[in-house]
């Protein structure tokens, strides 16, 4: 009797302490990302990838999916190179978008991330160190995967992999130029895209 009644209370506890377990309702991001244009050959030839950063605050709608804003900015360079003289000139993106992930934690301290973001963002092009010259809205859909390692005092440090597709294609206009010598008009053709390798850190909290 005294057997079944410990094996009772083991199960009655162990009930109580599940569903009383508190778990985190937001987390703060931080990607940083090395971008690298793997579309429309003109942007490949006459641009040089700099850096893709995200800034996100998420809500974990439960503990395997989550949904947020992110805030993004890119950097693309004039390639000198490609000129052979020295230009300054650059493209920037930035804007606001939503992502929404699917969380599967694979251990006690690994995670992975899938999902999406996807936003309005505002292009600026420039050509030496005037003001931009050129603006321009884009959408943009970004496919992003995440492997993640978790200290709970920490937060998780992370290796991310991203492709954004752009609704928008380089032109000469963007850089402040009516055309480029040595590249014709099939060159602008392709819509951009942009394939993405770096670190994201995340902080959760907000436990309930």
């Amino acid at each position: 009797m005294k057997c079944k009644i410990s094996i009772l209370l083991f199960f009655l506890i162990s009930s109580i302490t599940s569903f009383t377990q508190k778990r985190a309702h937001y987390s703060l991001g931080l990607d940083v990302k090395i971008p690298r244009i793997i579309s429309n050959s003109a942007f490949k030839t006459v641009m040089y990838s700099i850096a893709d950063l995200d800034a996100n605050f998420n809500y974990l709608i439960t503990k395997s999916f989550s949904a947020g804003l992110d805030i993004k900015y890119a950097y693309f360079q004039i390639n000198n190179k490609f000129f052979q003289n020295q230009i300054n000139g650059q493209i920037e993106l930035n804007g606001l978008g939503l992502s929404l992930f699917y969380i599967n934690n694979t251990s006690d301290i690994t995670y992975v991330k899938l999902g999406s973001k996807i936003g309005a963002y505002q292009l600026l092009g420039s050509l030496g160190t005037d003001p931009p010259l050129f603006k321009e809205y884009s959408y943009l859909i970004e496919p992003t995967f995440g492997v993640y390692l978790n200290n709970s005092s920490f937060g998780s440090v992370g290796l991310l992999f991203s492709y954004s597709l752009w609704n928008s294609s380089f032109r000469p206009e963007m850089i402040g130029m009516t055309q480029i010598s040595g590249l014709n008009s099939s060159n602008f053709n392709a819509l951009n895209r942009v394939f993405c390798v770096g670190l994201s850190y995340e902080k959760v909290f907000g436990y309930k």
